[in-house]
């Protein structure tokens, strides 16, 4: 009887460690997924409250460090539409050869 409960409570402590394992990389898929949802936050916090407006008319006065910054972020923003389009025609030639299978 004894033998069966210490091979029922390693059984136990066994699923409990895969389960904790499962749950510990959930929880890091999560973390990132938050800190690039931050990063992101903070990139359009910081955008917007980029500029002074002008004294006279509609214009914005930037620093040199703002320019830099939205330069960045406007060279970055087309990088990453290019390989966003280029993964989706990837993704289309592949589906169209799954199917042709």
């Amino acid at each position: 009887v004894v033998t069966g409960q210490v091979a029922q409570a390693e059984q136990n402590l066994e699923d409990a460690k895969a389960a904790t394992a499962k749950q510990k990389k959930k929880l890091e898929s999560l973390q990132k997924e938050t800190k690039a949802a931050k990063t992101i936050a903070l990139t359009v916090q910081d955008i917007e409250v980029m500029g002074k407006k002008a004294t006279f008319g509609n214009n914005i006065t930037l620093t040199p460090d703002e320019c830099n910054t939205l330069k960045r972020y406007a060279v970055n923003g087309i990088i990453a539409n290019a390989d966003n389009k280029r993964l989706k025609e990837k993704l289309a030639s592949a589906e169209k050869t799954v199917s042709i299978w």
